[in-house]
């Protein structure tokens, strides 16, 4: 429609906008695509290039096993994918970069579905399908526009591809209306061939991109964000190509919910690039996308103390052995225009660790309001760790130890608001306020995690009867609901 094509040259001019800006400023600029995924009313206007997934799994009984996605393996969608890269590359002629996803969220070039045209091919051999539709669009193009691949979504551990649904059904997730395609899946994707395995799947594709201009981008942390866990295994692992290593603390756009300041952690994954041969970092400050759906408050020229990690990121950018306290305490002085006791510098970089606490449960990341999202969240993160169901399962014992915890991390929490205010008189008024606020979110962070995480672990002992009803341990389960409701109205 006239009013559709409006808006897309609209935000067209607001992109060049941007282009022009960064340009401006000395930077070069990439285009991110995520994972690809064609124009809206494309499904209607070439309902032929999309294909059903593989017949056992198709069906008409779930919104997920009725999913139509584009296949890669199919040449006129290899086609169209190349004729709109190289249509973006025409609409902004001063692009440096273009970058794609082999994964994200779209669910239409998952590169790793399974239809009837590609159920036998291998999935490296799908990527470098996907790759090549990729740099036949930039050649299209004429513009000399160097590829990138962002290697989101690839590097999970094993199971997550795979034997996390099995568990979810073994847990009994798939007895919840949204959830009761899981045995379905389980069942049809339990052949080898039809799921994904990173060691598997990524060093032939690498082969297969020897002597290639490409770049390959991945996160520092093995899955998503998180503090405090394994780091990525593929760090440096894509030899002969430039790697770059994002180095995230997106989870700021939370504020003011969240308080996060990482630098311990950013120099825990910017020493191992260093090490690993890695050719550059990438800050992530915002979710990628993000950045014009968020509220005011998640834009990083509005963040309080937080706004730190900018600086610790550019001092290990240069350095990662950078002095993370002498950063601190530059960051400091130039904010509130006088210099500050080094304690307030060291509570800043140690509000890391009370937040690694809150997020993690016996150092594994858990999370989620619901006891399925609680229970998807550690299938994600705790088989990074040896024997981890033995440490999280909520047992009486895990449970005494696990809220024993979280009540001392509150507490710590705690202190470290208590110690701020004692500087009250002896800083400038807005660095009190601010350390107040920002300490405060913190602690009301610590607080909800817990309340939820207990919550989480409560329900959970209940269904596999590692606790019964009995009327004081409802008492104490009421209690927790209370204060979760308490701290969540709080935040």
């Amino acid at each position: 429609s006239k009013e559709r094509l409006r808006l897309v040259e609209a935000n067209r001019r607001r992109v060049r906008r941007l282009i022009r800006h960064a340009k401006k400023a000395g930077l070069k600029t990439i285009y991110h695509t995520y994972e690809l995924a064609m124009p809206y009313g494309f499904e209607k206007a070439y309902p032929e290039l999309y294909s059903p997934p593989i017949k056992e799994y198709r069906s008409d009984r779930t919104p997920e096993q009725r999913q139509r996605e584009l296949c890669v393996a199919r040449p006129e969608v290899r086609e169209a994918l190349s004729q709109k890269v190289a249509e973006i590359c025409r609409a902004f002629p001063d692009l440096d970069g273009f970058m794609y996803t082999n994964n994200e969220s779209a669910t239409l070039t998952q590169v790793w579905h399974r239809c009837e045209h590609c159920r036998h091919i291998p999935f490296s051999r799908m990527m470098k399908l996907l790759h090549d539709a990729m740099k036949e669009g930039l050649r299209r193009s004429g513009r000399p526009v160097r590829l990138f691949v962002r290697c989101w979504g690839t590097h999970e551990h094993e199971l997550q591809y795979h034997g996390q649904y099995k568990k979810r059904v073994d847990f009994g997730v798939h007895e919840i209306e949204e959830k009761k395609w899981l045995p379905d899946r389980v069942r049809a994707f339990k052949p080898a061939r039809l799921h994904f395995k990173p060691s598997r799947d990524i060093p032939p594709f690498i082969r297969s991109v020897k002597g290639e201009d490409t770049a390959f981008v991945y996160k520092a942390t093995w899955a998503d964000v998180n503090l405090h866990h394994p780091l990525n295994p593929w760090i440096g692992k894509y030899k002969g190509h430039d790697q770059v290593c994002e180095l995230s603390f997106e989870r700021c756009i939370g504020w003011p919910r969240t308080f996060l300041v990482m630098g311990k952690e950013m120099q825990r994954r910017a020493k191992l690039c260093a090490r690993r041969g890695v050719n550059g970092l990438c800050l992530v400050p915002t979710n990628w996308g993000r950045q014009g759906l968020t509220p005011i408050t998640a834009r990083p020229s509005t963040w309080p103390l937080h706004e730190v990690n900018f600086y610790l990121f550019a001092a290990l950018a240069k350095d990662p052995n950078a002095d993370l306290q002498a950063v601190t305490e530059k960051y400091l002085r130039r904010r509130f225009g006088k210099k500050l006791p080094a304690e307030l510098a060291r509570l800043l970089l140690d509000a890391e660790d009370i937040a690694a606490d809150a997020y993690n449960v016996r150092g594994i990341h858990a999370g989620g309001q619901s006891l399925d999202g609680f229970y998807y969240t550690l299938l994600r993160y705790g088989p990074m760790f040896p024997r981890w169901e033995t440490r999280v399962r909520p047992t009486p014992a895990n449970l005494k130890r696990i809220f024993k915890e979280k009540d001392q991390n509150i507490a710590r929490a705690q202190k470290a608001l208590e110690k701020i205010e004692r500087f009250k008189n002896k800083i400038p008024a807005k660095a009190y306020n601010e350390f107040k606020e920002c300490f405060s979110r913190l602690l009301d962070m610590a607080r909800t995690s817990a309340a939820g995480q207990k919550y989480c672990l409560y329900l959970w002992a209940f269904k596999d009867g590692y606790l019964k009803p009995t009327m004081g341990e409802l008492d104490r389960f009421q209690k927790i609901v209370e204060s979760l409701r308490r701290d969540r109205r709080r935040s």
